[in-house]
C-alpha cells in the first residue's frame, strides 16, 4: 500500500527554546511506532535545511518528547509552536524523501558514463569533478575513475550504461524510481 507523508510519525512543536547554538523542540507526537526513543534522526520538513533531531527527553506513555537541534535550521525554517514535523530515521536522508514527495521536479532518464573526479596523493577519490566545488592545489584530476553511484533507495550499485534518475545528486534506479518516486511512495521507509 502507498505510503504518504502523513502516514509517518508526526510531531507537533509545543515550544521552541533557545539555548545557545542549539535549540530545544518540546512537542508531542501522535503515535510513535518506529520512532527511536534515543540517539539522533531528523525532524524532517520539504526542503534544506534539515533538522538532524537528537532526543533530550522520551515519553512513550505521553508520547511527548524534546529534541535538541542547530539553531540555524530553526531560524531558516521559521519553526514555531504549532508546526508540525515528519519523524524520519536517520539512516534515510531527507534530500530522498524531498525527491519522492516532490510533485513538481521533471524527472528525465540518465545514462550512466564514467566521469572523471578529484584524487589526493594517496590516491582516494574525492568527488567527481561535475559535482564539486573548487579543489585546492592538492588534489588532481583522474581520468573516468568515478565509474558508479548508487541508489538512493536501495542503494543499488549504478554503473555503465545504466539507466538512473537523479535530483540534486541524488540518485535512483529505474526500479525504485517507477515503484517510489514516479508514485510519491514512501514505503520504502518501513
Amino acid at each position: 500500500m502507498p505510503k504518504g507523508l502523513n502516514d509517518l510519525p508526526q510531531f507537533t512543536v509545543r515550544s521552541v527554546q533557545v539555548d545557545g547554538e542549539r535549540v530545544l523542540l518540546n512537542g508531542v507526537f501522535d503515535r510513535i511506532d518506529g520512532v527511536h526513543t534515543d540517539g539522533w534522526d531528523y525532524l524532517y520538513s520539504f526542503g534544506p535545511p534539515y533538522l538532524a533531531a537528537e532526543v533530550v527527553n522520551f515519553d512513550s506513555q505521553s508520547y511527548q518528547a524534546d529534541y535538541r537541534v542547530f539553531r540555524d535550521a530553526v531560524t531558516i525554517k521559521g519553526l514555531q509552536p504549532g508546526n508540525v514535523l515528519y519523524w524520519v530515521s536517520a539512516y534515510w536522508t531527507p534530500a530522498v524523501i524531498d525527491a519522492v514527495v516532490d510533485l513538481q521536479h521533471v524527472w528525465t532518464v540518465h545514462t550512466f558514463v564514467p566521469q572523471d573526479a578529484y584524487s589526493r596523493d594517496n590516491g582516494r577519490v574525492l568527488t567527481p569533478v561535475s559535482q564539486g566545488p573548487p579543489v585546492p592545489a592538492e588534489y588532481t584530476r583522474v581520468n573516468t575513475v568515478w565509474d558508479h553511484e548508487h541508489c538512493g533507495v536501495c542503494n543499488a550499485k549504478i554503473s555503465r550504461g545504466d539507466h538512473y534518475y537523479e535530483r540534486e545528486q541524488n540518485f535512483f534506479c529505474s526500479e525504485c524510481f517507477e515503484k517510489f518516486v514516479r508514485t510519491h511512495d514512501l514505503s520504502f521507509l518501513d
